[in-house]
C-alpha cells in the first residue's frame, strides 16, 4: 500500500510538472508572437521592482493579502507547479523521508 501511494504521488507530480512546462512554453511562444506583431520594445520589469522593508506587522499583513490576491488570479501554469510540488511532498512523506 505504501509503495502504491508513492508511485501515485510521483506519477501525479510528473503529470503536473509536464502540464506546467507545456503551459509555460505555450505562454512564451504566444508572448514572442505578440511582441513580434506589435514591434514594441521589451519592458524591463526588474527596473520597476523596489525592495520592501517591513516596518510594522500591519504592512506585512497587507503584503500577504496582496500575495494571496495575486495567487488567486494566477494562471493554470502556477497551479500545476504548486500541484507537482504538493505531490512530491506527499510522496516524500509516504516514502518515510521525513522522520517522525
Amino acid at each position: 500500500m505504501q509503495t502504491a501511494i508513492v508511485v501515485a504521488a510521483i506519477i501525479g507530480a510528473l503529470v503536473s510538472l509536464a502540464i506546467y512546462i507545456g503551459l509555460s512554453v505555450t505562454f512564451v511562444v504566444l508572448a514572442l508572437r505578440k511582441s513580434r506583431v506589435e514591434d514594441q520594445p521589451a519592458v524591463d520589469g526588474a527596473a520597476k521592482v523596489k525592495p520592501i522593508a517591513f516596518v510594522n506587522p500591519a504592512e506585512f499583513v497587507e503584503a500577504i493579502g496582496k500575495l494571496v490576491e495575486a495567487l488567486a488570479k494566477a494562471g493554470p501554469a502556477l497551479w500545476a507547479l504548486i500541484g507537482s510540488m504538493l505531490f512530491l511532498l506527499i510522496a516524500a512523506f509516504a516514502a518515510g523521508l521525513f522522520p517522525g
